[in-house]
């Protein structure tokens, strides 16, 4: 856990994590985040400079205390998504995208073989049985994954309905799959799954024809905020079958209509 780094012990860092005035630590990253990306656009925007620094860093620092590794996730992407930014206004966009794509790939990796290096159990199983080490390192989504397509043989057109989470919480005791593909997979079927995949397939395209605009209209940070909710939805419970108070999934939806609407971003 982060907290460890700071001097809390491990027994109590779950039960020292950052909420502030919320019921979950998730929405309160979430609040933390869009603040993050409100002081990165002002920082750029505006003179008064020192007052938004100390607006990121003080962010930044209470995402961290949530000690949620989605949000610490999203922090970094948000964190990349600035000096890309910055050096988008120096350097091609190929050359930014390739760069950007080039950083996940060597931390990505970088963070796998510190994982396997200083757990010599895991790198020997990943000598004699990768597809279980990925398993192990999937914190049981791959379990939940098979689950979920065994339990669709009988049903797998329409799946168990949407919101029917009794699959989830019978095998692994939690109750949402904590990835939205595996939601609409359960509640959907097959049929849910490929339609929520034409949906996405449809606003990237769409947001690929929109790209220069975005970025001329100062649109970008809109443009980061539906990435970071996307990338939680990949961990938590949001865009698909998200509880009441979980407010990622409305900003979600607004951020992409923004952002993919091109008579708005015609009239900015």
């Amino acid at each position: 856990a982060p907290q460890i780094m700071i001097g809390v012990d491990n027994a109590l860092a779950h039960k020292t994590r950052f909420m502030g005035l919320w019921s979950w630590f998730t929405i309160a990253s979430f609040h933390c985040y869009i603040a993050l990306c409100l002081h990165l656009y002002l920082i750029e925007t505006t003179k008064n400079k020192i007052i938004n620094f100390i607006g990121i860093l003080l962010c930044a620092y209470m995402i961290y205390l949530t000690d949620s590794r989605s949000s610490l996730l999203i922090l970094g992407f948000i964190i990349l998504s600035y000096f890309l930014f910055y050096l988008s206004k120096r350097l091609s966009f190929k050359k930014t995208i390739f760069i950007g794509l080039g950083v996940i790939l060597i931390v990505g990796i970088t963070f796998v073989s510190i994982k396997l290096m200083s757990n010599k159990e895991l790198f020997t199983m990943l000598l004699n049985n990768p597809y279980e080490t990925i398993k192990t390192l999937s914190s049981g989504r791959i379990q939940m994954a098979e689950a979920i397509i065994k339990n669709l043989e009988n049903h797998w057109l329409l799946g168990d309905g949407y919101g029917n989470n009794t699959l989830v919480y019978q095998t692994f005791g939690i109750a949402h799959p904590h990835n939205a593909l595996l939601a609409t997979l359960l509640y959907n079927g097959w049929s849910g799954l490929i339609i929520l995949l034409i949906f996405f397939v449809l606003n990237i395209k769409q947001l690929c024809s929109n790209l220069t605009k975005i970025i001329n209209n100062n649109f970008k940070w809109i443009l980061v905020l539906s990435l970071c909710v996307l990338i939680e939805s990949l961990f938590d419970t949001c865009i698909i079958g998200a509880v009441s108070s979980n407010l990622e999934t409305l900003f979600f939806y607004l951020c992409l209509g923004v952002i993919t609407n091109t008579n708005f971003l015609n009239n900015e």
